[in-house]
């Protein structure tokens, strides 16, 4: 007790305990999580240098809000990577005001409790160190000390400038890093073009990537003829999951977690080529029934700025499917309140909107979200008897939602299965399987979809 305390009352023990906390913790994290990279902890160790340099022998109080909020942006961080493959942006902070979206994602707990527990360990030693030093003022740094971070940071920007790295970004930052070179960039941007002066921006060539070319064979005998369309959407599930898009583009992901699916895409027509954004579902859901790209930035997304259009919604597909006599539905495993999808399917012309208030069949497995993905498709065939009996061509939208974090996989599929991500995509798998066999016994194949 004796040697602690003499610890405790080191003079440079406030130091040791706010650099460790702030170098240590996330130099060992990063370690643990498979991220090292040496621009990584650089990155680590500049922004531990600069933030010990601007908290260190300030009052308690003024300094543990910005611990907090460090250590609270840091376990973000590392749940977001770890869940969709992104760095958090400013653009994600309202979500974590979100009830919603905040108890949903955490229903299952956290990916990483462990640095959690590290990090809240870390905060009470540094209180524990404040306190045993109060009323005494710690020795001052040495006088040219924030010149460390400075160059450190220079260091790391100059390598970058000249060997650019074509890592993940989470193995070559830390957020507060991140955060303060996107800021610098956006910056340097601006004031090239208050130099520029009024240089009209050239739009980039999207010809190729907007014009259709309809010149082909049609795949359907009989054009004009009334059918069911079909579209299932699968949550969080990127284009390389599909073995054959995987052979298209040359992929180097060969991890193989969907076979059944990709079973099933060789019976089809294939497109792989595709644009990844920002892991948001509302993006892909506008992309994909409104034709047109989303903004490629983490500004407010065209689906909800489309409440206030009246004329562009109606060139959406649901719309135009509309206008030609079928009846249009959606229908998601989740709730519709979360990202406005309650108001933006309706305003782009889906006649019937549905989430988890329509099922009636029991889960398999507690979800927070809604629907595990068998329940789902197992409900979704329900849906689809029900549209059978009207004589109208349908079209009928789906939204899955168990790979969505906290991912909903029974404990058989977690034990097969490296990461709970793997076992909710290996279950999703199984689950579109069973779906679209049932679907093909029904005998609804024979209209083509």
């Amino acid at each position: 007790m004796k040697l602690i305390r003499r610890c405790l009352q080191h003079p440079l023990a406030p130091l040791c305990a706010l650099f460790g906390l702030l170098l240590l913790l996330p130099m060992g994290a990063r370690l643990a999580l498979g991220w090292s990279n040496p621009l990584g902890y650089l990155s680590d160790l500049a922004s531990a240098s600069l933030l010990t340099v601007l908290l260190y022998r300030r009052p308690w109080w003024l300094a543990l809000p910005v611990l907090l909020v460090w250590a609270l942006l840091t376990l973000v961080s590392a749940e977001l990577v770890s869940a969709v493959g992104r760095m958090p942006n400013l653009a994600d902070l309202h979500y974590l005001v979100d009830p919603q979206f905040v108890g949903n994602s955490t229903g299952g707990g956290l990916t990483h409790p462990d640095l959690g527990l590290a990090l809240l360990l870390g905060l009470v030693l540094w209180l524990v160190v404040q306190r045993a030093h109060r009323g005494v003022r710690p020795p001052a740094l040495p006088r040219h000390s924030w010149s460390l971070p400075v160059l450190l940071l220079v260091a790391h920007g100059g390598i970058q400038y000249l060997k650019p790295s074509e890592a993940d970004q989470w193995q070559l930052f830390n957020l507060p890093h991140q955060a303060l070179a996107t800021a610098t960039g956006q910056a340097q941007m601006q004031v090239e073009d208050w130099l520029q002066g009024d240089v009209a921006d050239v739009p980039p060539p999207m010809a190729g990537l907007t014009r259709l070319d309809l010149e082909g064979q049609p795949l359907l005998p009989s054009a004009g003829r009334a059918r069911n369309v079909l579209l299932i959407t699968l949550e969080g599930i990127p284009g390389a999951y599909i073995r054959t898009n995987r052979e298209a583009l040359n992929s180097r992901y060969q991890e193989d977690l969907m076979p059944k699916l990709s079973a099933w895409a060789e019976r089809g027509m294939n497109t792989p080529d595709y644009v990844l954004h920002s892991h948001q579902t509302i993006r892909g859901l506008y992309a994909m029934l409104c034709g047109d790209y989303d903004k490629l930035d983490n500004g407010t997304p065209k689906g909800v700025e489309m409440l206030t259009q009246s004329q562009r919604n109606q060139a959406c597909l649901p719309a135009q499917m509309h206008k030609f006599g079928f009846n249009t539905h959606y229908l998601q495993g989740a709730g519709l309140r979360f990202m406005a999808k309650d108001k933006i399917m309706p305003h782009i012309g889906f006649d019937s909107t549905h989430g988890l208030e329509w099922f009636k069949n029991d889960n398999y497995l507690e979800f927070p979200w809604g629907k595990d993905d068998k329940a789902f498709f197992e409900g979704a065939l329900g849906y689809v008897d029900q549209l059978k009996k009207n004589k109208k061509p349908w079209m009928l939208t789906l939204l899955t939602v168990g790979t969505h974090q906290p991912y909903s996989a029974p404990e058989d599929y977690l034990e097969r299965y490296e990461t709970p991500k793997q076992a909710a995509v290996g279950y999703l798998d199984d689950a579109i399987d069973q779906f679209l066999t049932a679907w093909s016994a029904r005998a609804c194949s024979r209209t083509p979809w």
